[in-house]
């Protein structure tokens, strides 16, 4: 039994408690101005990888109306989500969905009809993920102030 359970921990990773703890999101905004939240150094977005610097920089960018970036903004939102321990069950394969649209438009492509419609709903549906509208709660937006303690009483 215990070798069965080995086995079946080096193929598929260690059990998960996402039924039990789906953790939490957080938005765009929370992730642009809070570098040191950040799981990883690098991503790869659109097929491009990315520094952290550059994707902070890149969650800066105004879109314009721009749809990869409308898109790309979410999806690293929600990579950073996932990666921080928010369950990905929601989203079936929107995630790779999202970097293989981006993947084909290319970041900065402007795209126009069908293929900008596809781009947004995607990003539509990462932004309810990222606040927290889609099954995984949202968290609090970073720690908050630690308590302050009571004073002390003066003693005789």
């Amino acid at each position: 039994m215990a070798a069965s359970l080995l086995a079946a921990a080096l193929l598929f990773g260690p059990p998960t408690l996402a039924q039990e703890d789906p953790g939490c999101t957080l938005t765009q905004g929370f992730w642009k101005t809070h570098p040191e939240a950040w799981p990883v150094e690098m991503m790869i977005v659109g097929g491009d990888p990315y520094t952290k610097d550059q994707l902070i920089g890149l969650l800066k960018t105004p879109p314009r109306g721009d749809a990869t970036y409308i898109l790309a903004k979410q999806l690293i939102a929600a990579q950073l989500n996932v990666m921080s321990g928010a369950d990905s069950a929601v989203l079936g394969t929107l995630l790779a969905d999202a970097e293989a649209w981006l993947t084909e438009q290319g970041l900065g492509s402007w795209p126009r009809g069908e293929a900008r419609a596809a781009g947004t709903d995607m990003a539509r549906q990462l932004d309810e993920f990222n606040n927290g509208l889609s099954g995984v709660p949202h968290c609090e937006d970073g720690p908050g102030p630690s308590p302050t303690p009571p004073p002390e009483e003066p003693q005789d």
